[in-house]
């Protein structure tokens, strides 16, 4: 099939790859890491709109179950703030909570808070209670060894052996499964945006046991990317859109295979509605956009776009619509 020639053109005009990891900028000082982590402990709402994830963890009641779930759901999205928020939430509510301090090791890792990471590890590792537990956060624990030597292959291999006994024991646990499709990538630190061909097995069937669980369909949007399917990365994307329509990266994915297959104007739509999400959540929440490490590269994005279709120097007024599955 010979490739439209807007596509091409495309492809040579506009940067495709996404960010190796989404982290809050490294440029910050420390007085402003200290400041992110306040803000990470700020109360947080349940909110609708973010996409499901689910484990049954060993919460005292609903409600900290349903804020480590809503942690899950952000952690699933690269909103690392929101996730810190939630699971923080969570642990008001349970202070033994372990699996919530094990998800704020993944949050404040990717806030460059890596000393906070280790101190919440060493906590859930301290409160796990059951073996489903501790396999959980000793496959973290693993896992952040592979980060700090990621020459190091044995500590990659160590952590895949973890999870592959895990799913052994726990078959129906989507999260496991999740894990599992990520360290298919030779990046221990990866979170799904490197998705490679082999990490699909896995995520088919995390969706098997969850079709509307959010993460999945979000990281079967990069690997399909990645590996030039772009057809199914399109319908990936707006599944994972439609999922989260309040997720500025959900938006934003799709919008980016939106402009992979020449759909440039409904890319724009997308890229628009990501940056509108994102305006809003920063007013309402006070939070300082350097804190969001989506917001420039959305709007990255969008610039580009624009300036392809001819409207660099002017501003247009471009009607965010709701994606369709």
């Amino acid at each position: 099939m010979i490739t439209p020639p807007l596509v091409l053109a495309l492809a040579a005009a506009l940067p495709l790859s996404q960010d190796a990891h989404h982290t809050v900028a490294s440029r910050q000082s420390s007085v402003a890491s200290l400041t992110i982590l306040e803000i990470a402990k700020r109360p947080a709402p349940l909110r609708t709109g973010i996409g499901s994830a689910h484990d049954d963890v060993a919460a005292s009641s609903k409600q900290a179950q349903a804020f480590y779930d809503q942690g899950l759901a952000y952690a699933h999205s690269y909103v690392w703030l929101e996730a810190a928020r939630s699971f923080n939430q969570a642990l008001s509510l349970d202070p033994k909570l372990a699996m919530a301090l094990s998800g704020l090791s993944l949050a404040y890792t990717e806030l460059n808070a890596p000393s906070a990471a280790r101190d919440a590890l060493a906590r859930a590792q301290a409160l796990a209670t059951g073996d489903h537990e501790r396999r959980h956060i000793a496959a973290r624990t693993l896992q952040m060894a592979a980060e700090a030597a990621p020459a190091d292959a044995a500590r990659l291999t160590a952590y895949r052996r973890a999870l592959d006994e895990a799913l052994k024991l726990y078959p129906q646990d989507e999260e496991f499964w999740l894990a599992r499709g990520q360290a298919e990538s030779p990046d221990p630190g990866e979170r799904g945006q490197g998705s490679v061909a082999g990490s699909e097995p896995y995520y088919r069937k995390a969706l098997e046991l969850g079709a509307i669980h959010v993460a999945a369909h979000h990281y079967l949007t990069h690997l399909y990317e990645n590996t030039g399917r772009i057809a199914e990365a399109l319908t990936e994307g707006a599944t994972y859109a439609a999922l989260a329509p309040n997720v500025p990266h959900a938006r934003h994915m799709h919008g980016h295979d939106l402009r992979r297959a020449g759909r440039i104007d409904e890319a724009i739509v997308e890229f628009v509605a990501a940056d509108a999400l994102e305006q809003q959540y920063f007013k309402s929440e006070k939070i300082p956009a350097e804190y969001d490490w989506h917001y420039q590269h959305n709007l990255d994005l969008l610039a580009t776009s624009y300036q392809y279709v001819g409207q660099m120097f002017r501003r247009r007024r471009t009607k965010a619509t709701p994606p369709s599955a």
